[in-house]
């Protein structure tokens, strides 16, 4: 029976009877009770295990909710401005609209829009989500759809008026709906995100726009009403889908478990946000109403959207007034909107760590400020320019935070939806001044316009954010020193539960709060709320605790932390407060931290410094009541952490070492590592897919289309490369997850090919030191950074010394700062996914447009007839560009060299592989349609390694793209050379445990900075190597050509071993099984990619390196490296009498290495006879 079902039923009589005839309070009290007493699904996990499980609810959790939520408001956004583009298509001239009319179309969107918007989260309740946000979504989509049918302005008019009712529901109720999902402190990143969709909407609005509008005359519509029809449909297209998209609340999601949902509830009453399925009841809006901060709110953020919508209507008006026409004024509206939705996710992931909402508000309207100041005090174009950076950087991030600031700070569920709609209706009903303020008679300088956007913007910082900053501060300052109590103590029990916030022992958001973890029940907030008590002392803490709170902590042993609060019946009773309903609860056990006795009871200097009340490293811990912590660490993009108890290694002791064992059949188990299981998802997928996209697809498809001969081919080409990647990824999951440790294919053929002895670790060691390095990239950095500055005739020194730097860089990062290294390598992924996703829109752009006076007409390379001319048929040029490639989709596997650092290493290998390489396919697959049809054909057979600099050239001139775009191409070569350094690094360290190298004792260690500073030191001399030796005009294809061939016979060795374990060892357990046809697929096409070198290509240049040169330098690496072996492990041992004997020993830092020790034939002989 559940904690539910064995309440007393006296009890709840009681309840309901303690507010006299108005029992509505108590029935409320006794909900929340209930809810608060879910049985904990979690109970006797400890807190790490509790955090890890939170984390992974919360990440379920996201990918469930605000990818959806996000594409509902980007079509919201597109749909409501698309107006702009249909006045652009002709559709003023169509409908006889005369001067003021368009702008009259606009203001009557925000009246309808504005009025409906504070009556849309109380529907929002009454009808549930799934019911709510699939009716607006169809609503908006159909009218937007007759909007396209429309024949005069009337109409236009009517169409308008209903689509801002109908759109008016979604953004507060999104809002609302998140904070019944998520805490206050991850509301921001999660809120900034779903609103950073607008951003995007302004990026590629008006490209799609352009494109629909060449529809014109189909059907006898013209194009602007194609744009209102083509966008309608799309829109009920998706509103159906919201009804198995969207779920209700979290106790009834369908996506969640019974345990998972019940966590939700949990941590949601945990963190003071009250119920998520209250009952309607009007006194919340009463209380809504005659509530001063409402208003201050409303103020607030009808300073931050109305610059808003005067900036996303009337930019393209602004870029050209600047002298930007047409399609240059379309493609430099995009810059701005994408630095805006960046800086709105980082702005909304800083506020939820520091919870300084308010000083954040601060920082950014000010830059929005300077912006509009340059816009309106200078003329000159490059200023103006920069201005418009500037001004979205500063509009966009106070949309999401100021509403997250609302939400953080508005106690009860119903409450908080009303005053959303009040806050949001309010600053919506403004977007009728920004719709008027731009005259075209201002053109260039809009005094008006950005004199209007000035004012409200310096009423958001002066008048809303500071002054709520203040009052929000001396309120929280008046609730610590007891000036509320007596107020409070002539409330009944109802009036207290109706007034939320207005509760003395609410403590506003306003910098840094330290939250109370226990039962839910247990919500209030002690907050930090001046800049003088960040660096305070327990004494500190203890005057400024509100006198309640600091008469439990006054109980708490002389010896013990003073972080610990005794909430029962009869301490409440012994303090000066009237009794809070939520503190008369029983206790629950979690974890205290004792304070040993040699330790002072203050809070350590280093506590001091860092402005948290943290626990000492050396506090035991044993169970209690409940503890305090600082702010929970958020799951959606967050850097991975690493626990101090994962991270931390252990010395076993020398009587231990004949108990550790280091065998091969012990491969089948987890391994943890010296360096924890830090890892997560979302960094296993980075370290995947920066891997794979690296500079092969930046600077390879020049070089296959020039070998193939024509565009067709080399499509077929990357086609099959997927093919083939998706059936050597297949082999290397299976072998993951049957063997999840690091080391990838060492531990896979070592694991197989037992006999003969040590010869497939060899021959993996002599492959991984020699020929896993990271030269061709660091080789495209220095390549795109002078072009970029203009110096491509530079001289081998300067490219060979900029590729080193990097290469030095990178590793002295991860040998020193190993967790800003994994940071680096997680922004730069996300970024170099983002330029190709750029560049693919980009290119979508000109098919679409074809802008004869910029671009050569293109398209006849992709023509049918056209497609495959001058295809060159020859299968040494097809296997040497299929290595090319193989390259670019090289390091799907890359996971696998580190699974003793990723968490839940089986379960993440198998979807972070796979999602990784649609990822990779269909990215690629469009970036090259993207150079065919921006680049002509005879230039990307010259172009060598700078295609991608030659489109961004061609498409946005040579002032943007020749300079700032091939940078934004060298950063995510940065990002490759990062993630491929990181996983070869432990790829060597674990070939170094196994005693293969010199120096084993010395390359394992992970001291001094808990990184393989032994594996980076192996990997960075072989690099190096590369890059200076070769001549500088051949290093390039050289390097892909030398580091492919020999990778063959490895491939061919593994996929060859699966299929034997298959019949050898059915026994072993396999959480994922590969196909077998697929398998057989990658053995064969390696067989053949291993013979194709050897065939003469037709038309041999006199003076080129022999086309076999790379094949041969892989087979004599390999041949050297079995010689090697026989020397090494055969020869030498039976010349001087002795056997290699394999001894585990264990380093001070925890990481068990293998010693390869000479033991004398006889006494060997006698050791294998005694076993």
């Amino acid at each position: 029976m559940s904690a539910i079902d064995e309440k007393p039923q006296a009890e709840i009589d009681r309840v309901e009877t303690s507010s006299g005839d108005n029992g509505k309070g108590g029935i409320e009290y006794e909900r929340s009770q209930l809810l608060a007493n879910l049985p904990d699904p979690d109970a006797g996990k400890s807190e790490e295990e509790r955090r890890a499980i939170d984390k992974k609810l919360m990440w379920k959790v996201d990918l469930w909710l605000i990818p959806w939520l996000s594409l509902l408001y980007l079509l919201s956004f597109l749909d409501r401005t698309n107006i702009g583009n249909a006045r652009l298509a002709g559709m003023e001239l169509d409908l006889g609209m005369e001067k003021g009319d368009y702008q009259l179309s606009l203001t009557i969107f925000f009246i309808s829009y504005a009025l409906a918007e504070p009556l849309t989260n109380a529907l929002l309740k009454r009808l549930t989500p799934r019911i709510f946000f699939t009716g607006i979504i169809l609503s908006w989509g159909v009218i937007m759809t007759l909007m396209g049918l429309v024949k005069n302005f009337q109409g236009l008019l009517a169409a308008r008026f209903f689509l801002g009712v109908a759109e008016a529901g979604l953004f507060p109720g999104v809002n609302y709906y998140l904070s019944c999902w998520y805490k206050g402190s991850e509301i921001g990143v999660r809120s900034s995100l779903f609103f950073s969709a607008a951003a995007l909407a302004g990026s590629f609005g008006g490209l799609l726009a352009a494109g629909i509008a060449q529809m014109d005359g189909i059907a006898g519509m013209p194009g602007w009403a194609w744009i209102f029809i083509i966008e309608g449909i799309a829109t009920v297209f998706v509103g159906v889908f919201c009804w198995w998209m969207v779920f209700d609340w979290p106790e009834t999601a369908s996506f969640l478990t019974p345990d998972e949902r019940i966590r939700v509830q949990r941590r949601i009453i945990m963190d003071r946000q009250g119920r998520t399925a209250e009952d309607f009841d009007k006194r919340h809006i009463y209380a809504a109403l005659g509530d001063w901060k409402t208003y201050g709110w409303m103020v607030i953020y009808m300073g931050c959207l109305t610059p808003l919508y005067a900036f996303s209507l009337f930019l393209p008006t602004i870029l050209r007034g600047m002298g930007h026409t047409g399609t240059r004024a379309q493609l430099l509206s995009v810059p701005p909107y994408a630095v805006a939705a960046t800086c709105t996710v980082a702005v909304g992931f800083f506020a939820d760590r520091t919870r300084w909402r308010g000083y954040c508000n601060m920082v950014t309207v000010t830059i929005g400020i300077i912006g509009f100041v340059l816009l309106m005090a200078s003329s000159d174009p490059q200023v103006q320019y920069a201005g418009t950076f500037l001004g979205a950087a500063g509009i966009y991030p106070t949309i999401s935070n100021t509403l997250s600031w609302v939400i953080n700070n508005t106690e009860g569920s119903l409450k908080r939806a009303f005053v959303l709609g009040m806050v949001v209706g309010w600053g919506n009903l403004n977007g009728v001044v920004s719709s008027n303020i731009y005259l075209d008679r201002e053109n260039p300088r809009f005094w008006t316009g950005h004199g209007v956007v000035l004012g409200y913007q310096v009423l958001f910082l002066l008048g809303g954010s500071v002054f709520m900053h203040i009052a929000l501060r001396i309120s929280n300052r008046n609730r610590r020193a007891g000036k509320m109590d007596a107020k409070w103590a002539t409330l009944t029990e109802e009036q207290r539960w109706i007034s939320g916030d207005k509760r003395p022992d609410f403590i506003y958001t306003l910098i840094l709060g330290i939250r109370i973890v226990g039962e839910p029940h247990l919500h209030f907030v002690i907050s930090i709320a001046m800049a003088c008590e960040l660096h305070c002392t327990t004494k500190t803490f203890l005057r400024d605790t509100h006198p309640q709170t600091r008469a439990r902590i006054a109980m708490v042993p002389s010896n013990a932390i003073t972080m610990e609060f005794q909430m029962s019946a009869a301490l409440i009773k012994q303090s000066s407060r009237p009794t809070n309903p939520y503190l008369a609860m029983p206790p629950t056990t979690t974890t205290q931290y004792i304070q040993p006795a040699n330790v002072d009871s203050t809070i350590t200097s280093a506590d001091e410094k860092s402005g948290m009340l943290a626990k000492p490293d050396n506090y035991q811990k044993r169970p209690s009541i409940m503890t305090i912590t600082d702010a929970e660490a958020q799951p959606l993009l967050s850097p991975a952490t690493s626990s101090s108890s994962s991270s931390s290694s252990t010395t076993l002791d020398s009587n231990n070492f004949g108990k550790i064992s280091r065998r091969i059949e012990d491969d089948v188990l987890p391994e943890a590592s010296s360096l924890g299981r830090t890892l997560s998802w979302q960094s296993a997928y980075i370290l995947v897919i920066s891997r794979v996209i690296g500079s092969g697809i930046f600077a390879t498809p020049g070089s296959i289309v020039r070998a193939v001969g024509s565009p067709g081919l080399a499509l077929v080409l990357w086609v099959v490369g997927a093919a083939v990647a998706a059936c050597g990824l297949a082999v290397s999951l299976e072998f993951g997850s049957m063997l999840p440790r690091s080391g990838g294919d060492k531990v896979y053929l070592e694991f197989t090919y037992r006999r003969p002895r040590f010869l497939a670790s060899t021959l993996v060691a002599v492959h991984v030191v020699l020929l896993g390095f990271t030269a061709s990239n660091c080789i495209v950095f220095s390549q795109y950074v002078l072009f970029a500055l203009g110096q491509e005739q530079a001289g081998d020194g300067l490219r060979k010394g900029l590729a080193v730097a990097l290469l030095a860089a990178v590793t002295g990062v991860h040998a020193v700062f190993p967790k800003t290294g994994v940071r680096l390598q997680n922004v730069l992924g996300w970024v170099k996914v983002g330029i190709i996703i750029f560049m693919i829109l980009s290119g979508l752009y000109v098919v679409l447009l074809r802008p004869e006076q910029r671009l050569p007409a293109q398209g006849s390379s992709l023509a049918w007839n056209t497609l495959w001319e001058h295809s060159n048929w020859n299968w040494g040029i097809i296997a040497t560009s299929l290595f090319k490639v193989f390259y670019s989709f090289a390091g799907l596997d890359n996971a696998n060299n580190v699974l003793n650092e990723v968490k839940d290493p089986v379960r993440t290998l198998r979807s972070v592989t796979f999602t990784a390489l649609i990822t990779a396919c269909g990215l690629y697959l469009l970036i090259n349609v993207a150079y065919f049809i921006v680049v002509p054909i005879d230039e990307i057979k010259e172009s060598g390694e700078l295609i991608a600099a030659l489109f961004f050239e061609r498409v946005f001139g040579p002032g943007v793209g020749r300079i700032i775009l091939p940078l934004a191409v060298a950063l995510s070569a940065v990002g490759n050379v990062l993630v491929v350094a990181f996983a070869q690094a432990r790829l060597k360290q674990e070939i170094a445990r196994q005693g293969f190298l010199p120096f084993s004792e010395i390359l394992s260690t992970t001291r001094p900075y808990n990184s393989p500073i032994g594996g980076l030191a192996v990997h960075f001399v072989p690099s190096l190597l590369v890059i200076t030796l070769p001549p500088s005009r051949e290093v390039y294809s050289f390097i892909l050509e030398v580091e492919g061939y020999p990778g063959q016979f490895f491939s061919l060795a593994v996929a060859s071993g699966l299929v034997w374990l298959r019949f050898k060892r059915p026994d072993l357990k396999r959480p994922f099984k590969v196909w077998l046809p697929a398998v057989m697929l990658k053995i064969c096409l390696s067989l053949s990619l291993l013979a194709a070198p050897f065939f003469p290509p037709p038309n041999r240049r006199e003076g080129e390196l022999f086309y076999a040169t790379y094949a041969i330098v892989g087979v004599s690496i390999i041949t050297a490296a079995i010689a090697y072996w026989y020397v090494w492990t055969r020869l030498i041992p039976r010349l001087g009498g002795y056997r290699l004997e394999e001894k585990v020993d264990v380093l001070k830092d925890g990481t068990t290495i293998t010693k390869l020790i000479h033991e004398p034939l006889r006494a060997a002989a006698r050791s294998m006879e005694a076993s």
